[in-house]
């Protein structure tokens, strides 16, 4: 069946086509040559390859494979003690292989289902190998830290990703201006996945058309210093993604504080960031980011005016 969905289309499938340093290259060569893997766990920022390189071992070094995603409904300890242990005492199918679980960012995972997977990966060490993806380190468990190999992964340079997009849109006969391309791949990056979708979306028509969100930054800006909750939440109607918020008050609404809130501010933005990734409700999210900044400007904040 044809691949509609860009971002599985182009995801790599072959080690050689992962930029990745040498030394990362040269072991996992001989891992799939081997048919054999360690614990790995694979820490770094989104789009830094981190997924696709597990789907690589996967594909080649598993006899049977297990996927979970811990940022959603994988992380607690029921999985653990249920699907993960399940598995893990299954027989495998390939004697040249082993089964592989596959724990994609890991780092949502509770505290309890982290807890008692220290010792599933020691018991069924054996017959199964787990790898691990996470975008914060120390959200890891040390336990099961120690227990893995650790793979340290960097963001895909900008020039890198403004040539993944044109390949992508020269591949798909897209006609596009390279601007308007340098435009989406400045507002989404790091995130290859967000910008390969949003490519996506708006090349509907043989034609990749620049969207740009119509936000009067200059009134949300006047609701945040006067803590209009819902005058802020206005100007952005009908919005499901909200990088652009966070980029905007990292890069430009911090600029607009007096110098020593700055900090905070900045770290603000980037936390709501890094949460927008698994959060139920985007929009909730970065409410919630306005409010904590609005409370670093030590303003008074006001639910009353109507969205």
């Amino acid at each position: 069946m044809k691949q509609f969905i860009w971002y599985e289309k182009y995801r790599q499938k072959k080690l050689s086509g992962l930029v990745l340093p040498k030394k990362h290259k040269r072991f996992f060569r001989k891992c799939i040559k081997e048919k054999e893997i360690p614990h790995l766990l694979f820490v770094g920022p989104y789009g830094s390859g981190k997924t696709t390189l597990a789907h690589i071992l996967l594909r080649a070094c598993a006899s049977a494979k297990l996927i979970l995603n811990a940022s959603s409904y994988d992380r607690g300890i029921g999985v653990v003690k249920t699907k993960v242990k399940d598995f893990a005492t299954s027989a495998t199918m390939d004697k040249n292989k082993t089964n592989i679980v596959f724990f994609d960012e890991a780092d949502g995972m509770t505290p309890d289902a982290q807890e008692a997977l220290k010792n599933t990966i020691e018991t069924y060490q054996k017959n199964c190998r787990f790898i691990f993806t996470a975008n914060q380190i120390e959200r890891v468990h040390g336990a099961i830290q120690s227990r893995c190999q650790l793979w340290e992964f960097q963001s895909l340079g900008f020039t890198e990703v403004l040539a993944l997009g044109c390949h992508i849109l020269e591949n798909e006969d897209i006609e596009y201006k390279k601007p308007d391309l340098r435009k989406y791949c400045r507002e989404h990056y790091p995130d290859i996945r967000s910008i390969i979708n949003i490519l996506q979306q708006n090349s509907s028509t043989g034609k990749l058309i620049y969207d740009k969100m119509m936000v009067d930054k200059q009134s949300l800006q006047a609701y945040i210093e006067g803590g209009a909750v819902n005058a802020a939440r206005s100007t952005w109607s009908g919005t499901t993604d909200f990088l652009w918020l966070y980029r905007w008050l990292f890069e430009e609404f911090v600029l607009e504080v007096k110098r020593k809130k700055r900090p905070a501010v900045a770290l603000a933005a980037a936390e709501y960031m890094y949460r927008d990734r698994s959060v139920a409700d985007k929009e909730v999210n970065a409410l919630a980011c306005l409010l904590e900044i609005m409370a670093i400007l030590e303003v008074e904040v006001d639910f009353d005016i109507p969205f």
